[in-house]
Order: structure tokens, then sequence, then C-alpha cells
């Protein structure tokens, strides 16, 4: 996945003599790739880098994530990169004169629930700046109640989403996991046919009013208006976002970082600087006490620093001292001989394996030697399937036949008795998966007719049959078909 980060906008979080270009470079050498640095749109003096982040760091899909990881690798380099430290502190309280009841069918759901509501809310334009950066990234300001939580997502990468308060029937949550065929327009405007077992939540009054990790609903959105908001800033099991975000092809910046792993300490942090931000933007007034529900003990988790490990891995000798500060830098603390993973990593780091990884690739692969392998080759052992599989592929090759290669996903008319439903089918041709080769291979050789008098195909491939309660059964099939052959030339 990839991001953008305006140069400006890690300044906030990192004051640094490093040029853009140094930091491109040195972010490409130690963590994410740079893919281009460039100018940001219509904007002559900003400049925007676009960053690949790789699948395992979520912690990275924000401009604090990023920030963090540049100080950690400047500082390793000598340059120096001083941390901007944020006030932390909470918004002014005052009357608590509403109430949400909040009901969790399956703790598992969502481990940590967290929201406030706010009063007296002035729906209006966001700040020039908040706006700006929004452009800079290809996010549409809307107003300054949604636009600071698509901000704090790009800014901590915290999702966050905001209820008006009003169109909560009941004043009532309850997150459940939706029943088949259940529907819910969300807020593109879009009629979403539910499968079973997506996050919801339903209001007081048994309407679904929000897409959990995914998308609001359109029911209860803020709008011109609004006057009473819900702040809502939560942590999802990130296995039902994905499957759920894939099961209806809904793909948003909200799930994307939902099923990649939230950090757990992070979620109260930025409700408060959104709450902060509409007390001074909207004239807010907090009207709740904080609603903060924690269904999973968290407690930090501690790795083995196996200092000769590292070295073994890294196949240099690094010194205890070098080890200890770039991980220091990293946000590890130290524990004797462990070391404490910071909470954004939580989800990250695991083994010993996992700390020498992140000690060599700031001390630079670069600076690994160049050796090359001694010792005798290694005999490949035979594998009796495949070399089947290659030896009846040469046959029917000699025999005059062209192997095919057919997807593994067909039509309803082709899929057969027992095929399986394909749960998010690219269209309805590719809707089961295939139960025998031969369809699609009579399809191909139909097709080919016309190119020549002798069509001979095969192909070599898994089919996919059902098991009660299991992943379906994937045995190898051998297919052959053929038009204008001789039935004894076809046998053989």
């Amino acid at each position: 996945m990839n991001i953008l980060v305006p140069h400006n906008w890690l300044n906030d979080y990192i004051k640094t003599s490093a040029s853009p270009e140094e930091i491109a470079r040195f972010l490409s050498l130690h963590a994410f790739s740079v893919e281009t640095l460039r100018q940001a749109q219509g904007k002559k003096d900003e400049l925007v880098y676009e960053i690949e982040i790789t699948p395992n760091r979520g912690d990275a899909l924000s401009v604090q994530g990023i920030a963090r990881e540049l100080r950690a690798i400047l500082s390793w380099q000598g340059i120096s990169a001083t941390w901007v430290a944020k006030p932390q502190g909470k918004p002014i309280v005052g009357e608590e004169k509403y109430d949400l009841k909040v009901e969790i069918k399956d703790k598992s759901l969502a481990p940590r629930f967290s929201a406030i509501i706010l009063d007296n809310i002035q729906i209006k334009d966001s700040p020039e700046f908040i706006k700006q950066r929004l452009e800079m990234v290809g996010t549409r300001a809307l107003n300054n109640v949604i636009d600071i939580t698509n901000y704090l997502m790009l800014d901590k990468g915290q999702p966050m989403h905001a209820f008006d308060y009003d169109k909560i029937l009941g004043a009532k949550m309850i997150v459940r996991e939706s029943r088949k065929g259940e529907k819910v327009i969300t807020l593109d405007s879009v009629a979403r046919e539910l499968p079973e077992g997506v996050i919801v939540i339903e209001d007081g009054k048994g309407r679904l009013i929000d897409l959990c990790g995914i998308m609001g609903a359109k029911n209860s959105e803020v709008d011109e208006n609004t006057k009473r908001v819900l702040l809502f800033v939560q942590v999802y099991d990130p296995v039902r976002i994905r499957k759920s975000s894939m099961a209806l092809g809904h793909r948003t910046e909200a799930a994307l970082r939902f099923e990649k792993g939230i950090d757990f300490e992070g979620v109260v942090p930025a409700l408060w600087e959104a709450v902060n931000f509409l007390q001074g933007e909207a004239h807010a007034k907090v009207a709740s006490q904080l609603i903060d529900i924690l269904n999973v003990k968290i407690t930090p988790k501690k790795v083995t620093v196996d200092y000769a490990k590292i070295n073994q891995v890294a196949g240099v000798e690094i010194t205890k001292e070098t080890v200890d500060k770039i991980l220091r830098d990293l946000g590890f603390v130290a524990d004797g001989a462990k070391v404490i993973v910071p909470s954004w990593r939580q989800d990250d780091i695991d083994l010993a394996e996992d700390l020498a990884e992140e000690v060599i690739r700031l001390y630079g692969y670069d600076k690994l030697p160049d050796k090359l392998l001694t010792g005798a080759i290694p005999r490949q052992t035979a594998d009796s399937v495949f070399g089947l599989e290659d030896s009846a592929r040469g046959y029917l090759k000699h025999q005059g036949f062209f192997e095919c290669y057919t997807n593994s996903s067909t039509s309803p008319a082709m899929a057969g008795r027992g095929a399986i439903k394909i749960a998010n089918p690219l269209s309805e041709d590719f809707s089961y998966l295939k139960t025998s080769l031969l369809p699609q291979l009579v399809a191909v050789a139909e097709k080919n007719q016309g190119y020549a008098e002798k069509v001979k195909v095969f192909e070599l491939a898994s089919v996919y049959l059902m098991r009660k309660n299991d992943l379906p059964d994937q045995p190898i099939r051998l297919g052959l078909a053929g038009r204008g052959v001789e039935y004894l030339e076809f046998k053989g």
C-alpha cells in the first residue's frame, strides 16, 4: 500500500537538517521504498513523498509513523533529528447531559470502544491548512467535523468516525455481527446487502448505522444541520475487518488500517486531539463522560535480545552498544535481557529474529560483507509428484497437444453440481470454483477450431471439491480435449 506524506506535514513531528532528497534516500535504504518525491498539485513550494508501506507495518500508515522511523534512521546516520513534542492535554469538560448505552454482543469484535458526545457543534469549513493538507494527499475536504476525522487518520493512523448523535435512535449502540441479507446504505449512497459476519452497529430502533471499520451509514451522517456529534474511536478485530471488506468488495482507507492492526494505546489520545480541535474550530462543548470500554487486557510484549543471533544473521559483528542504541531509537525499552515492544509494534514484533531484522536494516544492508558461498552444492531431492507432472506434460507436448491454463473460477453454467460459490466474485462469469477441467477445455477447443483442422489441448491443474465444515479438497486432475481428431489417435 502506498501513502502520500507532505514534507511540511512531516515537519510537524521532526525537525532535521536533512534535505527532502536525503530523507527519501535514507527511508528507501533503511525502511520503506519512496516511490516518488514530487511537487504537490497546484503548490510549487510543497513536496510530497509517495511511500510504499510493507504489509506487516500498519504502524507506518501515517505521518507520525513515518516520522518515528525517520528520526531513528537519521539518528543512526548522525544527522540531527529532533522530535517535536505535542501537548497531550485533555479537553475542557462541560455539563454531562447526554448519554449513550453501548452493548457489544461479542467482546472479540471490538477490543476497545471509545466515544464522547459533543454539543453546540457549528458546522463550517475547516481551517485552510487542514484543507490544503487533505487536498495534497487526495482527500476531499467537506466540513470541520468530517475533516478532522480524516486528518487524524492520516496523521496518526487512527481511523475515527463522527455520528450525528440525534440520529442514533434510542441513544443506544449495539455492536454485533450482521445477519445474511441485511442491508445498509453507506455514506457513498450505495445500498449494500451484507453477508453473515460483518461487524455492524445497530441503534435502539434496530437500524444499522455503521459498517464498522469500513464506512458509516447514510442515516446517521453529519450534515449542515448537525448540532450534536458522537465522536467514535475504536479497535476492531483485524481479521474480521479484512474478511468483511473483501466480501463486500469495498476497500476504504479506514479498512486498510484496521486490518493491519491499530495501536491500542493511541485510541484515547487521538480522540482527545479531535475534541480539542472541535472545541476551538466548531465551538463544541463536551456533553458526556468519556466512554472507554476495554474488552481485552493488553500487557506489554517483551522479547529477548539475542546478540549472538543478530551477529549470526548479519554475518558481521555488531556491538552490543550499537544494538541497544538502534532498538532504543526505534522505541524499544530495555528490561534486563529483554526489551519492551512499543505499543505501535505489538502486532509485528514477536521473536528474537524480528529484533535482528530491525537492527540490521538500520545498521545498513549495504554494510554487510559480500561473501561467496562455500562448500558442496546440495543435491536436489527428487519429488515424485512434480516429476510425474513434468513427465505427463512432456509426453503430451510431444504428441502434439498444447497446454492450457484456464481460470480456477468459472460461470454457473460450467460449474457443475456441488461447486463452491465465491463470496465476492469479480463477475457472474467467475462466481464458482471449478469442479472439473473439461467444460473450460472444451470451450478452448471450440474457440480454436477455426484456426486449424486439428485442435488438441490439455490442462494439468487442481479442481475444488466441497468438504463439509472444512476447506475444499484440491486434487490434481489431467484433462484433454480435441476437435478433428480420430478417436484412436486421441486415445493413444
